[in-house]
């Protein structure tokens, strides 16, 4: 999940032009040109090489020098068409971007994504509470009932599946997490090392995923298999993944078995989600639940590796991991942004947004807004757990948002309290991340166990 186009799912024309964007200079050109003589913005960044090369304060003048022009007539501008977010550079470190952004102009418009940026916390949380300004119709192709319905419907849809959430003990989430660790903690001590992503972070909550679902080991094989060859197209993917996992509801129609599946299907008649919302509704949960501790747990190990004094203290009093974890997924909120859709003609911060427009509202910014958060590049232990904005606002905050926690936690202290001489096995200024705006998601990260 974590490498997916997922801006693919919300226009089909818009994975074209992107591209165009990115490789025909000609192309670019006139429709930046075009764009900014109809959207009235200032001068964009020559290229993302060229953003590179100036580095993070050289870029942040010149979006500064930038946004201090004023268009003719003299008008306010209302935002800068963002190539720092493009680019492998932009990928490894978007922060002083997003910083730029969120001081000179919090709501701006991208030609390259042909959609509205929000970058500032107050903005985004107080949007992303208003549903009736904002729908979330453009998820509606990943999942049209709890992700993309209505919002009398997303309510009606989300009553109805969360009190099976809830009924799951974190004793026994913990319990399953722990089994899971003696078999990959005894396996690398065997090696003496051991790679985060491939080793750890993806097939954890795979397996957990496919426990809470009741799929066969066959059957999460067969789910995988589906991913594989369609990994960088989101269409195909969700496709080959429906097609995989409405076969398994059909054995399990014929055949109960424990799991969340099994539960669904056979559901009392009156209480029963119709067949093709517990469809969309697994599948939602297979990607859901894969891909966030995929992201979480290497970038919280990288922190940790960058903060040593943080990783000491959670080392040596584990009850400080929520409150470490609270801070990595503030700093490196593993999904930079959500999709909304402007129910009508809006104003965010005196910028106007026409209807229908695709906005981004960008939680990964919000989460480093030092209005909201003092110091806010810095780790701190000591602040308030859950104050972030990764797992969501208000009526679509994250129902795995839990056992995504205790997942994480039973990982990092079975890899911290049995490793105390980890390593880096390669250059840690070297790591690479995803080609992704959506998600934060490193590519590798390789330890040595000491």
């Amino acid at each position: 999940m974590m490498e997916l186009a997922m801006t693919n799912l919300f226009h089909p024309v818009r994975g074209t032009v992107s591209a165009l964007m990115r490789r025909s200079s000609w192309f670019r050109d006139t429709a930046l040109g075009w764009t900014n003589a109809v959207h009235r913005r200032v001068p964009v960044w020559d290229s993302p090489a060229n953003a590179s090369r100036l580095g993070e304060a050289g870029s942040r003048r010149l979006l500064q020098q930038c946004f201090r022009r004023k268009p003719r007539g003299g008008d306010p501008v209302p935002g800068l068409i963002p190539y720092s977010l493009q680019g492998a550079s932009s990928y490894a470190n978007p922060y002083p971007a997003y910083a730029a952004l969120r001081e000179h102009a919090p709501v701006c418009f991208d030609p390259v994504g042909s959609c509205w940026l929000v970058m500032r916390h107050d903005l985004v949380t107080a949007a992303l509470r208003r549903p009736e300004a904002f729908s979330d119709e453009y998820s509606a192709a990943f999942d049209p009932f709890l992700a993309g319905s209505s919002p009398s419907q997303h309510v009606l849809f989300r009553q109805a599946v969360s009190p099976v959430f809830s009924s799951f003990e974190p004793a026994a989430i913990e319990a399953f997490a722990r089994a899971w660790m003696e078999g990959f903690l005894s396996r690398t001590r065997a090696s003496g090392r051991f790679e985060v992503v491939r080793d750890l972070s993806v097939p954890l909550p795979r397996a957990f995923t496919a426990h809470l679902l009741g799929l066969t080991e066959a059957e999460t094989a067969s789910v995988v298999r589906a991913l594989s060859p369609n990994r960088t197209e989101m269409t195909a993917v969700l496709e080959a993944v429906g097609k995989v996992l409405s076969a398994v509801l059909d054995d399990i129609e014929k055949q109960p078995r424990p799991g969340l599946c099994s539960q669904w299907i056979h559901a009392p008649e009156a209480e029963r989600l119709p067949r093709l919302a517990i469809l969309h509704l697994v599948r939602h949960l297979w990607f859901a639940g894969t891909a966030t501790l995929s992201m979480l747990i290497p970038s919280a190990l990288v922190l940790g590796f960058r903060n040593p004094e943080a990783m000491a203290a959670v080392r040596s009093n584990p009850s400080r991991m929520p409150s470490f974890l609270s801070e990595v997924l503030r700093l490196e909120s593993p999904t930079q942004w959500v999709p909304r859709k402007a129910v009508a003609a809006i104003k965010l911060d005196g910028v106007p947004i026409p209807a229908g427009a695709l906005v981004k509202f960008h939680l990964a910014s919000a989460n480093r807004d030092p209005a909201r958060f003092p110091d806010p590049d810095v780790l701190r232990l000591e602040r308030p757990p859950h104050a972030h904005l990764a797992f969501g606002v208000g009526g679509h905050f994250c129902l795995g948002a839990a056992i995504a926690r205790t997942l994480a936690s039973v990982a990092l202290e079975g890899v911290l309290t049995a490793f105390p001489r980890l390593k880096w096995m390669e250059d840690p200024n070297a790591l690479t991340y995803e080609s992704s705006e959506l998600f934060r998601a490193l590519r590798r990260v390789p330890l040595e166990v000491g």
